[in-house]
Order: structure tokens, then sequence, then C-alpha cells
């Protein structure tokens, strides 16, 4: 039981640093100079061109890799670039389907307009869920925060009734994802 507790704690304390370094990481990199992003980003991203992305999809593909692929921001700021993220996420969509490629698409809710609204959110979320079931695809809904974990599971509950093409990620450091 010690052990148990000590393990709890332990991750708890993690998870709150692990936070603060992520923000930290984030504001210097967003205000670095692009070819130095790329050194340290180049592991982790797909392609910094859409072309460079399928190509590199494809060879995933081929290598046997399932993918999930995400267009990479949060925190939209007005409805209209809310609206241009929801039609990227679209025509990435369309672009999975035409080219073949074995892929889904993961999304943050405040980039397609959480911040704004949930009535945003959800109208844009439906959009993409609608597209993704045309094309026979999933999508899946991150959990960016605690403070939209209640929206992100009450839109989950809702839409579910009528759509089974999308799922919720649950984030391993966010202590109620155990609930």
């Amino acid at each position: 039981l010690m052990i148990f507790i000590f393990s709890y704690y332990f991750f708890y304390k993690l998870s709150k640093y692990m936070k603060h370094f992520n923000n930290l990481v984030y504001k210097i990199l967003k205000n670095s100079p692009k070819r130095f992003v790329k050194i340290f980003s180049k592991r982790y991203v797909a392609g910094f061109t859409f072309n460079d992305t399928l190509k590199i999809c494809k060879n995933l593909n081929n290598e046997g890799f399932l993918l999930t692929l995400d267009i990479l921001g949060e925190h939209t700021k007005t409805e209209k670039e809310s609206k241009n993220i929801t039609n990227l996420y679209k025509k990435l969509l369309i672009t999975i389907n035409n080219e073949k490629i074995d892929a889904n698409i993961s999304i943050k809710p405040s980039h397609i307009g959480h911040d704004l609204g949930f009535n945003i959110f959800q109208k844009n979320l439906i959009i993409l869920i609608e597209t993704a079931q045309k094309l026979s695809n999933f999508i899946r809904i991150d959990m960016e925060s605690s403070n939209l974990t209640d929206d992100t599971i009450s839109i989950y509950k809702n839409l579910s009734k009528k759509y089974s093409n999308f799922g919720i990620v649950f984030q391993s450091y966010l202590l109620r994802t155990q609930n």
C-alpha cells in the first residue's frame, strides 16, 4: 500500500511539473526560428508540407504502420479561424481517402473552436464526423486538459447516440482518467 501511495503521489507531482515544462517548451519553440524548431521536431512531425506528409504516410503504411494524423495547433481565436481549421481537416480526410492512406485523424477541441463556445465546437465536430462517416473513417477527440474534460465527455455521450465513427483519447496524466 505504501508503494502505491508513493507511486500515486510521485506521478501526481510529476504531472504537475510536466505541464509547466510542456508550457515552457511550447513558449520557447513558438518564438523560435522555424529552422531551429525543425531540428527538434523532425522525429515527431510527419512533414512540414502537405506533400512531404503524404509521402511519409505512404512509406509508413508500406512498412505496416497504421496512422493517426492531426494538424498542429490549438486555441483558435476567431470563428473564421476555427472554420478554416475544420475545412483543413475535411481536406485531410478526403486526401486520406483519395490517396488510400491507412490513417484517421485526431483533433483538439480548442483547435476547432471550443474556446469560442461549445456550439461552435459541436458544429465543427459534426461536420468532421459526417465527412469521416461518408469516407468510412474515424475521428479521435484529444483530451487536451482537465478544463475541457466535461465538455469532451458530454459531446461524446450526446453524439455517439447518432454517430459511431469517433471516440475520445484520454490522457494518462489527467487524474480523472481512471474514473
